[in-house]
């Protein structure tokens, strides 16, 4: 027991630093399996002080060196309390880092994806298409504004980072600006479609109703004609 946590005290100290979200979701895993340990050991340690007494008439000579031992043990592991907490501490802080900046990129492609959708040139061929594709741009609509509440969650994720004093609080700035910049890009484009859409809808309006007052007006000449 005693040479584990010499050996953890090593890793602590040489141990490499995340570099991305990946390496940092492996070191929390491995976090949580020392701190399991940690947990097992430190109950072992109890079950040793509560057998004490029953070492002391089994085993009367060693149970100077057996308490020594312990007492060492748990010592360790004590000091190694503090330092544990705070590597989690440090790794839950560029996981929330490294969180943020996946979620920023994602979020930049997804708008981008909506975005060509959004700037489509096709206005409708006739009434009935430009119909479709108002309905396919209300979807689209609908789609944004139920995907902002997530946006808004991002940018509070990175904020927190920010007035957490993080050293790349600059940076938070930046890629909050950035993402907000290209939602409102999107919202613009979106709104643009739906009022060119809208005047192609009265073009195509106009000339359905003139072909249909055409279309009147022939039958009545044909009826005068009877």
């Amino acid at each position: 027991m005693k040479e584990w946590a010499s050996q953890l005290e090593k890793e602590m100290v040489r141990e490499d630093q995340p570099a991305d979200l990946t390496t940092v979701n492996v070191a929390m895993q491995k976090q949580q399996m020392i701190e399991t340990e940690m947990i097992k050991k430190a109950q072992h340690i109890d079950q040793l002080m509560e057998m004490e007494p029953q070492l002391e008439e089994m085993h009367p000579d060693e149970l100077e060196d057996i308490r020594a031992h312990r007492l060492a043990v748990q010592e360790q592991l004590q000091r190694l309390q503090a330092p544990l907490g705070d590597r989690r501490r440090q790794l839950e802080r560029k996981k929330a880092a490294f969180q943020f900046g996946r979620d920023v990129d994602d979020e930049k492609l997804w708008i981008a994806e909506r975005l060509h959708l959004a700037h489509a040139k096709q206005l409708g061929e006739n009434l009935p298409d430009c119909h479709r594709l108002q309905k396919n741009a209300q979807l689209l609509t609908n789609e944004v504004e139920n995907h902002e509440p997530w946006i808004e969650r991002i940018c509070s994720n990175g904020r927190e980072l920010i007035d957490a004093g993080h050293e790349n609080s600059a940076a938070f700035e930046q890629r909050i600006a950035e993402l907000r910049d290209a939602w409102q890009e999107l919202k613009d484009a979106i709104k643009d479609r739906k009022d060119r859409l809208a005047e192609s809808e009265k073009a195509h309006q106009f000339l359905y109703d003139c072909g249909e007052a055409e279309a009147w007006m022939s039958e009545q000449e044909l009826y005068m004609m009877q």
